[in-house]
């Protein structure tokens, strides 16, 4: 790569757009150019991925224990008990308690791990002739956990269906929904299909570096 040849060729509103974010942690990059979204970090502390998990409670102080290790209490303000922890591969516990200190749940949450690879999700197994399906497209691990830090663009390809569209939340993109490719946002994406007629439709998912994936719906 060279970067003044690459300056060169940048138009302003590129140039712009370099110094600016993509997403949490992510710059944005110039596709055309072959100029790669870059991952930062907060040098002081290390390399880490950012990855955030909401749930709201109405307990009193919340344990929470990685791979079976408690990293940390804290008391619950607000519905909130608030935790930053190094990323690691594994399954999050969060375990509640009432201001008594006497345990009234456990909430899991898994955090991905192992090879990444395309996950295709329909909403429904079976539609009839002239509905309209959806169908959730995501990147996970081998333990089935959706990564975020791992926005890749996939190609979508439907046989005995019409695609309408297929894209992601991302606020800050220029992508067509209409094309049939899509970079996914924090690892997730969503097909929109008409079943024109009776039969099957076959939804095929491809990326760089992944499996193609394929799902099948019955259509009615």
């Amino acid at each position: 790569m060279n970067t003044k040849t690459i300056l060169s060729q940048l138009s302003s509103e590129e140039k712009a757009g370099l110094c600016s974010g993509l997403k949490f942690w992510f710059l944005k990059g110039v596709e055309r150019l072959r100029v790669p979204s870059i991952m930062a970090t907060d040098g002081p502390h290390g390399i880490w991925k950012n990855c955030e998990s909401n749930r709201a409670t109405d307990a009193h102080m919340v344990d929470l224990l990685l791979n079976g290790k408690c990293i940390g209490r804290k008391r619950v303000k607000n519905c909130q008990a608030v935790f930053k922890t190094r990323y690691a591969p594994g399954k999050l516990i969060a375990v509640t308690y009432d201001i008594n200190d006497n345990e009234t749940g456990a909430r899991r949450t898994g955090i991905h791990s192992g090879k990444l690879s395309i996950r295709v999700k329909p909403e429904q197994g079976a539609v009839r002739a002239g509905d309209i399906a959806y169908i959730a497209i995501e990147l996970a691990g081998e333990n089935g956990v959706v990564e975020c830090n791992a926005d890749t663009k996939l190609t979508v390809t439907v046989e005995g269906g019409e695609l309408l569209a297929f894209g992601s939340v991302n606020p800050c993109t220029e992508e067509n929904y209409k094309e049939g490719f899509f970079t996914t946002y924090y690892d997730r994406s969503q097909a929109v299909l008409r079943a024109n007629q009776p039969g099957t439709i076959v939804v095929s998912v491809r990326g760089e570096n992944l499996d193609t994936v394929q799902a099948v719906i019955v259509i009615s």
